[in-house]
């Protein structure tokens, strides 16, 4: 009798093991599609948020922002009383060696050891629009001193 129970649950779980990942793919695609990542990163500048509360926030700590472009992301600090946006990526480092903010020794670290310092990493226009920020990061401009 248990081997007729096995034998005629078999297909049973086939088929709804089958259902279950049609159903999957179906809502994979659903939220491809819904979220628009069809592989065309949006252009031009992006929001930030509020630059009330952006300068809020930075005046604790450094705050990493994700590019919602494709990019490598950015740091928001403040150099004095404004607020920069800063690249991810020290020059003349691959993409995949990005720097960190260390609190403990107040400075950015990218994956082999090296510290920055905000000055040291390119900086990326940001402009006040109706109280939010913005940041272009297709025009990078040059760190203003040297990276060692």
């Amino acid at each position: 009798m248990t081997a007729n129970l096995r034998s005629s649950s078999t297909p049973l779980l086939i088929i709804t093991a089958a259902l279950a990942i049609g159903v999957g793919l179906i809502i994979a695609a659903l939220l491809l599609v819904s979220t628009g990542q069809s592989g065309n990163a949006p252009k031009g500048p992006f929001a930030l948020g509020s630059a009330a509360g952006l300068r809020s926030d930075v005046k604790q700590s450094p705050v990493y922002i994700a590019d919602p472009t494709g990019g490598d992301g950015l740091w928001l600090e403040l150099a004095g009383k404004k607020i920069v946006a800063l690249s991810a990526v020290p020059p003349g480092n691959p993409q995949s060696c990005a720097v960190r903010w260390r609190d403990s020794v107040k400075a950015y670290q990218d994956c082999k050891g090296k510290r920055f310092q905000g000055e040291q990493l390119a900086m990326y226009p940001l402009e006040l629009r109706n109280g939010s920020l913005f940041v272009d990061t297709r025009h990078a401009v040059a760190p203003t001193t040297g990276s060692g």
